[in-house]
């Protein structure tokens, strides 16, 4: 045999126990690739009612994998307290926050990276606060033709 896989059928075949050979196979099966991480973490973001946020949060400022490049990681939003928030992940992967319409609150949101072998959770708080005032700057303009 040249291949484990047909070690393996050959065994099966010869009727010995499989059990033991199993764990074996298992205990010798050597993993090389570490989890890709978060590192700082996902920071908390607040957003004011009626406005949101584009590309309020870079994951390639936010991710690390030893083996992969930032190119080559996928995230996704995995879960979000309240869909209201209107969190989402644009193609350029960056967290968007464009909460619904007259809604306040707070929710969590748990973003995972992904390696495509591993995965790796990170949960970061969205605060959407009504606006206290509107301030608007003076305009100045010449009377001079």
């Amino acid at each position: 045999e040249d291949r484990l896989s047909a070690v393996w059928e050959s065994w099966k075949i010869s009727g010995q126990n499989n059990h033991h050979t199993v764990r074996a196979i298992y205990q010798n099966t050597i993993d090389y690739d570490t989890l890709p991480r978060f590192e700082p973490s996902l920071p908390d973001r607040t957003v004011l009612q009626g406005l949101g946020w584009e590309n309020a949060i870079d994951l390639w400022a936010y991710s690390i994998d030893e083996e992969s490049n930032d190119w080559e990681l996928d995230w996704q939003v995995v879960y979000t307290s309240d869909w209201r928030c209107g969190v989402t992940i644009g193609a350029d992967d960056f967290v968007d926050i464009h909460p619904q319409p007259g809604w306040l609150g707070s929710c969590d949101v748990t973003i995972r990276a992904n390696d495509s072998l591993k995965t790796t959770d990170d949960t970061f708080r969205v605060d959407v606060l009504p606006v206290q005032a509107w301030v608007f700057l003076p305009i100045v303009m010449n009377s001079n033709p």
